[in-house]
């Protein structure tokens, strides 16, 4: 009888001894946010996505603010409602309206310089207007300025319109930090209006709404990069990048704990494994592309804030369907520690997302501590909502908005 109830106790103890077996996980496990919420918008040209329905038009003058019909006089908006509703379809003030409507579109897609000019030289500047605008919250400025560009576009579907402002975010932040118009309209109060107009089209749709998506040029740019990648405070934001062709990446970002809503379901899966050696052999597995953990180091605790948080490095290798099963094509680095400035003086391809993008360039308490001032000349900066990537007059254009007196909403949104 002894030995029935010994050899079993020995057969626990080996098997408590075992080293824990890899973790398999599938994509949709751990990146379940990511599928279910991204998308990937293409640039659009937006003079060729039509004018808004007679409808929409006549809904406007009802729908809008006094102040923003006044200063869209020059559009005809009244005219056209004043109008008998059997006189409106074959009328010259709806012409003429849908001829500004669209003039509207041509500038922005293709003259945003020009359509600034128009819009000063067309009354949409009123006398007083920056002082009544001061006087107001942020929110019902940036509500007024969105009506303004949102209401004029036709009727589209949900993704197309979304994707349509971002292209809109596009042109207004090309025209702020490429060309020099954030400066020219900083430079007077009288033109702070203007300034608040593109300020809330840019942050409501790159980063308010937009942080979660990516421009199909700034995929199809990763996809193209055989060179590392320094993705910085990129999250657990890697399915995309991976399914368009990712090679090689080094992940820098602090990962807060009271930042899960930013994050993927298995953000912690992909720092650490459950396994006492950090999880080593654990994968994830996206079908033709298959992750693998090779490699893991904990590192001293750091502060944010009230928060210590562990440092840590892990390495996952990156496998691609082959005739011999999985072959090595690629690695992702995960640094999770705060970025330095030491960080962006290589000479490498870097990727950020809007809403992170200002805490680099902002000089005041809400920064990081970085300076593009110190940056290489041969900075390039990928943005995950922008179409183009960013050199360092850009970088170093929006570090300069401190210099203004311009007030009035942060492109980066707190995300605490």
């Amino acid at each position: 009888m002894k030995e029935l109830y010994f050899l079993p106790a020995i057969f626990l103890i080996t098997f408590s001894a075992l080293p824990a077996a890899p973790e398999k996980k599938k994509a949709e496990v751990v990146f379940e946010k990511w599928i279910a919420w991204q998308k990937v918008c293409p640039d659009m040209d937006l003079s060729k996505l039509g004018l808004p329905s007679t409808d929409r038009l006549l809904s406007l003058e009802k729908r809008w603010n006094p102040e923003l019909k006044e200063q869209t006089r020059f559009l005809g908006l009244a005219e056209l409602s004043r109008l008998p509703a059997g006189e409106v379809a074959d009328s010259k003030a709806l012409t003429l309206t849908r001829s500004n409507i669209n003039k509207l579109w041509q500038l922005i897609d293709k003259d945003t310089p020009g359509f600034v000019a128009w819009l000063k030289s067309r009354g949409f500047l009123t006398p007083e207007l920056n002082q009544k605008e001061k006087s107001r919250g942020t929110s019902q400025i940036t509500e007024k300025y969105r009506s303004f560009i949102e209401d004029l576009l036709p009727e589209l579907d949900p993704e197309v319109e979304s994707c349509a402002l971002i292209a809109v975010a596009n042109r207004f932040f090309e025209y702020s930090f490429s060309r020099g118009g954030h400066e020219k309209l900083a430079a007077s109060e009288e033109t702070y209006p203007l300034l608040r107009m593109l300020y809330a089209i840019m942050w409501y749709h790159l980063s308010g709404t937009g942080w979660k998506n990516w421009h199909a040029h700034t995929l199809h740019s990763i996809g193209k990069e055989n060179e590392e990648i320094a993705y910085i405070a990129g999250g657990s934001d890697l399915y995309l990048p991976l399914k368009h062709g990712l090679k090689r990446l080094h992940l820098i970002d602090p990962q807060l704990p009271t930042q899960t809503k930013y994050y993927a379901e298995g953000w912690q899966f992909l720092l650490r494994g459950s396994a006492a050696d950090g999880g080593l052999g654990d994968e994830i597995d996206l079908g033709k592309i298959l992750l693998r953990r090779s490699a893991f180091r904990a590192g001293p605790a750091f502060k944010l804030g009230e928060h210590s948080i562990p440092a840590s490095e892990t390495r996952w290798d990156i496998l691609q369907s082959c005739v011999r099963g999985h072959c090595p094509a690629g690695q992702i680095r995960l640094d999770r520690r705060p970025v330095v400035q030491a960080d962006f003086s290589g000479d490498r391809t870097y990727l950020i997302s809007f809403n992170e993008l200002y805490y680099v360039a902002a000089a005041d308490s809400d920064g990081w501590g970085i300076d593009p001032e110190k940056f290489p000349d041969s900075i390039r900066m990928l943005v995950k909502q922008l179409r183009r990537p960013l050199g360092k007059r850009e970088l170093t254009a929006l570090r300069a908005t401190r210099d203004s007196n311009f007030s009035y909403i942060k492109l980066g949104t707190s995300v605490d």
